[in-house]
């Protein structure tokens, strides 16, 4: 009781609970690594299961060939987006350099959209590229992995929790990804308002499922939107599909070079 007296008194306090109980989850964690199958393309067997390859439509707001734009079913804040690849890609740093370079021009024009539609906040993009799997396949023995980048207008900076776990590589830019992808093997990306992409290494490490979605709930003093699978009922994705609505039309990006 006085625990929870002292939480709702002291967000940093609460905070700071939060910070430990990730802590000790990514400790425990460590001591039972989750199954890692071989090669580095999902296998045929998961693909049949892997939410991504069947997104839902009325998530869609503008496709590509080889790319969709879409709301996050789940946000974290009006204006969350994903990047997702139509094939089956494990994650940014897998696709080939054509499409790496495809990825980043549509990143480019949707982290403008977002700046445009919400001047007050900062924009953070982040993907966790097979490190940290956001989906369990049922029946399976293994984790699913789907190329998806997630760019939304939130102001907080994740580098320096981050830092505090991983090894960081500074990035000149995103087409850079592939080489340190190849390079370094699994890895957490992250990029912030001020631009600055950052590869943080992650190979033979057990990353918490999610968890850079979940430092950003804690940041929000919103724990509960940590866990996609248990989200609470709210209007954050009715608000993101009234406001993109009609933003990302072909003659836009047609102009933007992104065919």
């Amino acid at each position: 009781m006085k625990t929870s007296i002292m939480a709702s008194r002291h967000p940093k306090f609460c905070r700071l609970i939060s910070y430990t109980l990730l802590l000790l989850r990514y400790c425990i964690s460590s001591l039972k690594p989750f199954h890692q199958y071989a090669g580095l393309r999902t296998n045929m067997a998961m693909r049949g299961k892997c939410l991504l390859c069947q997104i839902d439509a009325e998530l869609i707001l503008f496709e590509s060939e080889n790319f969709f734009i879409a709301c996050d079913p789940y946000p974290l804040a009006v204006g969350h987006i994903m990047i997702i690849s139509k094939e089956h890609y494990s994650c940014s740093g897998e696709l080939p350099e054509q499409l790496i370079k495809q990825c980043s021009q549509l990143a480019n024009f949707v982290s403008n959209e977002i700046k445009h539609l919400f001047p007050s906040f900062r924009l953070i993009c982040y993907e966790h590229g097979r490190a940290g799997a956001c989906l369990s396949v049922p029946d399976t023995l293994g984790l699913c992995h789907h190329m998806h980048l997630h760019l939304l207008p939130i102001s907080v900076n994740l580098e320096e929790s981050l830092s505090k776990i991983f090894s960081r590589k500074h990035l000149i830019n995103f087409l850079e990804i592939g080489k340190f992808f190849h390079g370094y093997g699994e890895y957490l990306y992250y990029k912030n308002s001020d631009d600055i992409p950052v590869f943080y290494p992650a190979e033979g490490v057990n990353v918490v499922p999610h968890l850079i979605r979940t430092l950003i709930s804690i940041e929000l003093g919103k724990p509960e939107y940590a866990d996609w699978e248990t989200y609470p009922s709210n209007n954050l994705l009715q608000l993101s599909k009234t406001i993109f609505k009609n933003i990302f039309t072909s003659n836009q990006l047609i102009e933007y070079d992104l065919f």
